[in-house]
């Protein structure tokens, strides 16, 4: 693991999947089953704002704040 990732999980902890995060991923509307979706109901559930440079997998989930640092 580079210098940069060690100091990224450092600073920010993985959040675990909990039974809120489970009801949330069942109320989203999507045509495919992707493990993005996992992610964006983890996003809903806590009320977060989703940081991804594939802002198109998480395009039509109402309610969800995505941010993309990669954009210029």
């Amino acid at each position: 693991m580079t210098d940069a990732y060690a100091a990224l999980f450092k600073a920010m902890e993985p959040v675990p999947f909990e039974w809120a995060d489970a009801r949330a991923y069942a109320t989203l509307p999507f045509k495919r089953h992707r493990f993005d979706h996992l992610i964006a109901a983890q996003a809903l559930a806590r009320g977060l704002t989703l940081v991804t440079n594939n802002e198109a997998d998480f395009a039509g989930i109402p309610g969800l704040h995505v941010d993309n640092w990669a954009r210029p």
